[in-house]
């Protein structure tokens, strides 16, 4: 149950950083995990 909990919260901070990217962003945050450094976090968390 917390594993989901976590990657909601993981999955609404890629939303908003893509948000606050603009509309240019909106590819690119699919991207974003890797590029921020979610997957330790992702990995981390499970």
């Amino acid at each position: 149950m917390s594993a989901l909990f976590v990657h909601l919260i993981i999955l609404l901070g890629i939303i908003l950083i893509g948000i606050e990217r603009g509309p240019d962003g909106d590819q690119r945050a699919l991207e974003l995990p890797e590029d921020i450094g979610f997957a330790p976090l992702v990995a981390a968390a499970t």
